[in-house]
């Protein structure tokens, strides 16, 4: 997973950058955890968690996108409301980089937690 962090010159809010396939968990890292120094702890001792199979599956349900870890998987949907949805039906009517699930390996995902982590520290 290839991955790199920056800071908005203007606020300074961390931002991070994945692939295009990985474009929304790099928009929900930035926006929905971003400096978060507790959520970003709970995150990661439920993604070991999920990863060492002590539980089987864990949610987050943020503003913008849930993250569902399961099955050796971290995987971001957009949360969505009927006009949305109606709205999506529309090609043409874009409505954000939240549009597509993403997923990657659970192992990949707590490798970007912890170098999120160390960027905010460093």
């Amino acid at each position: 997973m290839d991955f790199q962090f920056s800071r908005d010159p203007i606020t300074q809010l961390p931002i991070a950058r994945l692939s295009m396939e990985q474009e929304a968990l790099g928009q929900w890292l930035s926006e929905e955890v971003s400096t978060d120094q507790v959520l970003l702890v709970e995150i990661m001792r439920y993604a070991e968690q999920v990863r060492s199979r002590a539980i089987p599956q864990w949610q987050y349900v943020g503003r913008e996108a849930t993250l569902l870890l399961e099955d050796g998987a971290a995987e971001i949907f957009p949360n969505r409301n009927d006009d949305e949805l109606e709205a999506i039906e529309d090609p043409s009517l874009e409505l954000s980089d939240w549009n597509a699930v993403t997923s990657c390996g659970v192992e990949d995902f707590i490798h970007l937690l912890r170098s999120w982590q160390s960027y905010l520290l460093a």
